[in-house]
Order: structure tokens, then C-alpha cells, then sequence
């Protein structure tokens, strides 16, 4: 089953949009999709944390219309506006840890940081694939807020991160 975007949802994708748009607008003014420096990644961060804490207040207080419409929030909106601070967020660690040593030094930290980042991604294969394909038969579990299955989500690393999640358990 494919979750569309109906003219009823119009009005969680417009909160959305403006918030990226916002983010957009911040980008272009600061050059920040260029080579990005730790200052740069920090401003960004900044402000863009702000904007995903009202997301989540505005969240919190959305009476979502139906199912469908919370799967494409959590599947298709929400990952648009934190992928964002995420993005910022680890470019700030990688180049606030970069080595000030020799060449080989900064190429082997450089190379322990792809190695971690394909790590993580082969650690979420399942997830990855599922979303990067597509799909929909998970959808329920992984994009709403009152369904879990604990055979499904193993990683305990997400516990502490949403409010909803002692309704999820």
C-alpha cells in the first residue's frame, strides 16, 4: 500500500515546507552547501536545532488525521528537516577531531570516519534497504507512534529520543 499525499495533508506539508524553506534560505545565505568549515557547520547546527525543536512541540500537539497521513510525517517530512541538522551535526564532529599532524595522519582519520559511517549503515541494513526501496509493508512499526515491535526495532539506541516512546513499548 502507497501512502499519497492527499489534499488533507496539505496543511502538515506546508508547516514542513516553511521550515525548510527557512533552512534553505539560512544555507544560501551562509554559503553552507560549499566547503563547509566547523564555524559554518556550527552556525548551521545553531540554528537549525531550534527549528527541529518546534517540529517535535508542534508534533507533540498534531492530531494526525489518520494513520497514513502520521506514516508520511514520520517516512517523508520529518527525516527532510532533521537530515539536515544531522548532516551539519557531523561535520562538525569529523572536522572538530581532524588531526593537525602529517597527511597520512589526516587520511587515516578520514578513512576510520568512512569506515565508521559504513559500519552504521551496515548495522541498519534492514532499515536502509527497506527505506531506500520504498516499501510500505513496515510501515505501521516504523512510522507511527503508537506501534511497535521489539522484534523488529533491536537497537535500543533510540529509547531516549522520542516522547512518545513509553506508548511505543
Amino acid at each position: 500500500m502507497r501512502y499519497m499525499v492527499s489534499m488533507e495533508y496539505v496543511a502538515i506539508k506546508s508547516y514542513v515546507s516553511k521550515l525548510l524553506f527557512q533552512i534553505q534560505t539560512e544555507i544560501n545565505i551562509s554559503n553552507s552547501d560549499e566547503c563547509i568549515r566547523i564555524d559554518r557547520a556550527l552556525h548551521m547546527m545553531r540554528f537549525i536545532r531550534p527549528l527541529c525543536d518546534e517540529l517535535r512541540k508542534h508534533t507533540v500537539n498534531y492530531q494526525f488525521r489518520d494513520e497514513a497521513e502520521e506514516i508520511y510525517f514520520f517516512k517523508e517530512l520529518k527525516p527532510e528537516v532533521v537530515s539536515k541538522y544531522m548532516y551539519y551535526n557531523k561535520i562538525y564532529v569529523i572536522e572538530s577531531k581532524f588531526p593537525t599532524g602529517s597527511e597520512v595522519a589526516q587520511k587515516e582519520y578520514l578513512y576510520n570516519e568512512l569506515n565508521s559511517l559504513t559500519f552504521y549503515f551496515s548495522r541498519n541494513l534492514d532499515f536502509y534497504e527497506y527505506y531506500r526501496s520504498k516499501s510500505t509493508y513496515l510501515d505501521r512499526y516504523y512510522f507511527t507512534r503508537n506501534q511497535n515491535d521489539l522484534r523488529i526495532c533491536t537497537d535500543s539506541s533510540h529509547i531516549d529520543k522520542d516522547p512518545f516512546i513509553l506508548n511505543r513499548i
